[in-house]
């Protein structure tokens, strides 16, 4: 397969190896491509997903810069979300799984 961008090869070659890509790794190219142009790409991104390194959230800024936490608002009312988020973490238990 010839594949002309050298980010899809590397997709590709990943998933014919067997090798999952990581979710550091779709953060790291989103990241490279909306600080390539600036903030002239609005976009303010959320990128969640699980990879053998465990659970990742990340937020992407329309720049290029990012935030890796354990949780993630962004966009109108952020501020507002992002204090329920924080009320809530105090419900969080070691050992609760999800069917709890």
């Amino acid at each position: 397969m010839i594949v002309a961008d050298k980010n899809c090869s590397k997709i590709h070659y990943s998933l014919s190896t067997g090798h999952l890509p990581r979710v550091g790794t779709a953060n790291r190219m989103l990241k490279q491509m909306l600080f390539r142009y600036q903030g002239h790409i609005g976009a303010a991104l959320v990128l969640g997903g699980m990879d053998c390194n465990g659970p990742h959230l990340y937020s992407i800024y329309p720049h290029g810069s990012t935030d890796k936490l354990p949780y993630v608002t962004m966009g109108g009312r952020c501020q507002a979300a992002g204090s329920g988020c924080h009320r809530g973490r105090h419900l969080q238990r070691p050992g609760l799984g999800q069917q709890h």
